[in-house]
């Protein structure tokens, strides 16, 4: 059985994204899971955001539904490497919709054409969230953690893998 295609469109985040994007970050359930589950002020985010998009190894794209964000994907190539850090979040109204792994999906590829550098993906996923290792996991992440370390797993997945297409 295929996942169902939903009317998902991914464009650039820019500045008018931020209030949505701090929303989304400072959710409890996203905290919960968040490599720092500290609130994050408004100070700090425009700080991050301002960063992040400008900073020419960082894509962060925003998945609209109908118009309307329902959620970020990040990829950040790491030190300048083949390797790529990737991050999503969704609006907690959005969640449990099944849109994640289209987003995700259509990002990665999206992602790859622009970073055609990259050989390599990683994500870190908390023990506890299996929605994330559910969706990472059908688009071919691996897990390679020996144990988690901050009750964190790492994923991974060779960029020959992303189903350019989507």
């Amino acid at each position: 059985m295929s996942p169902q295609k939903h009317n998902l469109t991914l464009r650039r985040a820019s500045e008018s994204d931020s209030e949505s994007l701090l929303s989304w970050r400072n959710d409890p359930t996203t905290r919960v899971f968040s490599l720092s589950s500290a609130v994050v002020t408004r100070d700090e985010h425009n700080l991050w955001l301002n960063g992040a998009l400008n900073d020419k190894n960082c894509l962060m794209l925003i998945g609209e539904a109908n118009g309307k964000p329902v959620g970020m994907v990040r990829i950040n190539i790491l030190y300048n490497s083949t390797l790529g850090q990737v991050s999503i979040n969704l609006n907690p109204s959005d969640r449990g919709k099944g849109m994640s792994r289209q987003m995700l999906g259509e990002s990665l590829a999206y992602g790859h054409k622009i970073f055609d550098q990259i050989s390599e993906y990683a994500a870190e996923i908390h023990v506890g969230n299996e929605a994330s290792k559910k969706i990472f996991k059908s688009l071919g992440f691996v897990n390679v953690s020996e144990s988690p370390v901050n009750n964190f797993e790492t994923y991974l997945l060779n960029s020959e893998l992303i189903e350019i297409s989507q």
